[in-house]
């Protein structure tokens, strides 16, 4: 069960002060919010399982809203280096203690298959231990199928070398990430092959083998707990017709809604053969993060479809060169184009929405921007990530326990208050590092649109410690605190009313 922290409260508790505020609407409903404090006391930690969605909002099984703030973590190396990582229960418990309810975990395609027809039964039980570890701390997993400029051909992760066709193309893998998807032939060759479905060494189709090892990670997790759902590919490159796919406002809709489309349309079929219970996301082409827009056509026939996108501005690539914040402005401006165009796709196709990589940076500037950003848009998202970034001593080992040596400057920077399930729809949130405000304003009306949620149902906001280190206090409308004082999971029961509002301020 999650660790539930207590913070220095106020003298006066935070219930009493929301009750004296909502005023005599709350006194007449008295009997049902003592209900409601009684129900606090039952699991209501975590979102009921299994994940679907309303349009683009996330939703559990009893139809309230799913927000998530999340973190990458990434095991890229082979099973035999998997060790050295010692990602465990402490790391899961760190994780759900400051605020994160989800983990984006990388899963390679070359150790599911290292040899054709070869599937790898321990590593398949390593990624279903972990799954299954994370939820035992309500923490939800979304299992990435990753690659990087490929695979290890190329000196990074995705397709083994069976499945990788350079066609006698110069190998230029020495000039690094990320500049071989743009100067390595070789790269590009063997994207051209995947999206025309070519053949691996043995004369095979690589989308039946895509396919294969798909299914075989999605049919091993069929009875684990936690999972959020599965992500197809991550970072999709268009080969050597990049070129064509960077102009500013249509991308390159030919690609994106031929070859493109039916690899997706093809890989969802995989999946749903052997589930057909949670969520399949996809993303578009990774010029997305530049704000190109996509044409990608959701898979057809399936109806729990989530859209994923990543959110790196082409100007972020200051920090890299020792510039800091020098260019934050700007990286503001094309981020919001990229989160603006994710919105409008994901409203216009009815797919869930989910941030799945932003950050990769310590400075702590630039991640305040992103997740203000993304909250102005209420938009959900996992940020890149833990191993490198929040809780290692150094890239690829983690640090046990984790809480000797996290990064706090990032770890601080990612800590903010959000609602977690909305029992209505969210209409508005928001936090202030400078001031430590934190405000919500959500409709009590099913984001399906099938009514409303009755008065005392109950919505939940992660409160970390990090954000209120002496503690906190609560002002409510339309509804009063059922939690205790200071908790970090700050739970509100409605009263009947059709909007309520939350503020939490410093105590």
């Amino acid at each position: 069960m999650r660790s539930r922290r207590r913070l220095v409260a106020a003298a006066l508790g935070s219930l009493a002060l929301a009750t004296a505020l909502a005023g005599a609407t709350l006194a007449t409903a008295a009997p049902q919010l003592d209900s409601a404090r009684a129900a606090v006391r039952q699991p209501l930690a975590i979102p009921r399982q299994p994940i679907g969605h309303a349009g683009r909002w996330l939703t559990d099984a009893k139809g309230r809203v799913l927000l998530i703030h999340g973190i990458n973590v990434s095991m890229k190396g082979s099973l035999a280096q998997d060790e050295a990582y010692h990602f465990g229960a402490d790391d899961a418990a760190y994780l759900a203690a400051n605020g994160f309810n989800a983990v984006r975990l990388t899963v390679e395609r070359y150790d599911v298959e290292p040899t054709p027809g070869h599937f790898d039964a321990a590593y398949l039980s390593f990624i279903q231990h972990i799954v299954a570890t994370l939820a035992r701390y309500h923490v939800l997993t979304l299992v990435d199928f990753h690659q990087d400029e490929f695979g290890p051909v190329f000196g990074d992760n995705g397709y083994p070398a069976w499945m990788t066709q350079t066609g006698g193309s110069p190998n230029l893998k020495s000039v690094g990430f990320p500049f071989q998807y743009l100067a390595n032939p070789a790269v590009n060759h063997a994207f051209d092959t995947l999206w025309g479905n070519g053949n691996d060494i043995r004369g095979k189709p690589l989308w039946t083998d895509d396919a294969q090892i798909l299914a075989r990670v999605v049919g091993s997790l069929k009875s684990t707990p936690g999972v959020l759902g599965f992500e197809i590919i991550n970072e999709p490159w268009p080969g050597t017709k990049y070129a064509t796919c960077l102009p500013l406002v249509i991308g390159c809709p030919s690609f994106d809604t031929g070859a493109f489309s039916a690899y997706y349309a093809t890989m969802d079929k995989a999946i749903r053969t052997q589930n057909s219970t949670h969520l399949v996301f996809y993303e578009p082409l990774v010029t997305f993060n530049y704000g190109i827009p996509t044409s990608v056509v959701p898979p057809p026939g399936d109806a729990r479809l989530g859209f994923s996108f990543h959110d790196y501005p082409l100007c972020s690539a200051a920090d890299d060169v020792g510039l800091g914040g020098a260019l934050d402005t700007a990286c503001g401006v094309e981020s919001k184009l990229a989160i603006g165009n994710a919105v409008t796709y994901a409203t216009a196709h009815k797919t869930a929405l989910l941030e799945t990589e932003f950050g990769a940076t310590k400075n702590a500037a630039a991640i305040n921007q992103s997740t203000a950003a993304y909250d102005a848009r209420m938009v959900p998202w996992m940020f890149w990530s833990y191993d490198e970034l929040v809780g290692t001593t150094s890239i690829g080992a983690f640090s046990s326990p984790p809480s000797r040596s996290p990064n706090r400057a990032v770890l601080d920077g990612l800590a903010r208050p959000y609602p977690q399930l909305v029992a209505g729809t969210p209409t508005s949130y928001g936090y202030s590092p400078k001031t430590h405000v934190f405000f919500a304003t959500y409709s009590t009306s099913h984001v399906s649109g099938s009514g409303r949620f009755p008065g005392n149902s109950v919505s939940q906001f992660e409160i970390p410690r990090a954000a209120y280190p002496h503690g906190y206090k609560v002002s409510v409308k339309g509804g009063a605190v059922v939690s205790g004082s200071g908790d970090s999971l700050l739970l509100v029961a409605s009263s009947g009313a059709s909007t309520v509002t939350v503020t939490v301020s410093p105590s």
